[in-house]
């Protein structure tokens, strides 16, 4: 059972509810990209092999949540593949962008996978829950969830699963009937509304991006490539646990001081930092460029408050 330390939290659920052992994937080729190290993966499931252990099962992620960050998908679904493990792969916020045709060839790192889920509530301009789910072998997928059924529930036409019932894909018998609230975002929009709304929001970002960079005393965190941008203040030098502190003191100041936008923190390896993510196409730019000032005068605030200590 293996995961990215950059991976949604809902995976120490799932290994809660599994009871297995887990190994959460830690080392990372450059601390600051928090590129993940596919060797250190390989080596990782070789060493369980040899122990007598049994690896089943990767979680990867295409746009973590924390982090917005690709993992290298199309190496872990090769390493996994010689061992039987099967690759699971959370696209909860980035997947929608793969319906944009700037970015439909990060598709091609997903052939191998066994598994796909993307959440449409996040990016998609859909107002309720509900997701868009692929599996590879629906066959294995829903033999896990069918038992000895009662009579009643059988069904002739459904013995062998060629049509779908999607009781069979869940815990519970009940169908919620969420694939009707995407069918109507789809109808309202269209195809080209929603690519619009999602590339518009990247480009709010890019344009937040390109704000951060014009202060050095700020520093971006791996690559944006949708509408993610995490950054901290950074000095050269500084110590890592102060340098936490100070951007923690900063996130909780932002937060307390401003009506212009909303950002939320994340940690990963070892490094607290501030994450500006653009997902309402209402966003414009002098909004990007109000929330940015306060950012400044907050940062401003703290720094001279660390100086009169």
């Amino acid at each position: 059972f293996f995961f990215n330390d950059t991976a949604t939290t809902e995976i120490y659920t799932e290994q809660i509810v599994g009871s297995v052992r887990c190994v959460q994937e830690t080392d990372h080729k450059e601390r600051n990209s928090f590129e993940f190290d596919v060797k250190a993966y390989e080596n990782q499931v070789e060493q369980d092999v040899q122990d007598g252990l049994i690896p089943f099962w990767f979680g990867a992620s295409f746009g973590t949540t924390s982090t917005g960050i690709i993992e290298p998908i199309a190496d872990i679904c090769a390493i996994s593949k010689k061992h039987g493990v099967f690759v699971t792969v959370d696209a909860a916020y980035a997947g929608s962008a793969l319906i944009c045709d700037e970015y439909k060839h990060l598709a091609e790192q997903l052939k191998d996978i066994d598994f796909f889920v993307v959440n449409y509530v996040k990016w998609l301009l859909a107002g309720s829950n509900g997701a868009l789910l692929f599996v590879k072998d629906r066959f294995k997928y829903v033999g896990s969830f069918t038992g000895e059924e009662a009579e009643y529930l059988k069904s002739q036409h459904l013995g062998d699963h060629t049509p779908n019932n999607y009781k069979d894909w869940q815990v519970g018998l009940g169908h919620r009937f969420n694939s009707l609230r995407i069918w109507y975002v789809i109808r309202r929009f269209g195809i080209k509304g929603l690519q619009e709304s999602l590339m518009y929001t990247v480009n709010i970002a890019k344009y937040f991006g390109n704000l951060l960079t014009k202060d050095t005393r700020f520093q971006q965190l791996g690559t944006q490539q949708f509408g993610l941008i995490c950054f901290r203040y950074y000095q050269e030098n500084a110590d890592t646990q102060a340098l936490n502190k100070l951007n923690k003191t900063l996130f909780e100041r932002i937060e307390l001081t401003t009506t212009h936008g909303h950002i939320v923190s994340s940690e990963n390896c070892g490094i607290y930092f501030l994450r500006f993510v653009s997902c309402n196409r209402n966003t414009e730019e002098k909004d990007v460029d109000e929330f940015w000032s306060h950012v400044q005068n907050c940062l401003n605030e703290v720094l001279n408050e660390k100086l009169n200590e």
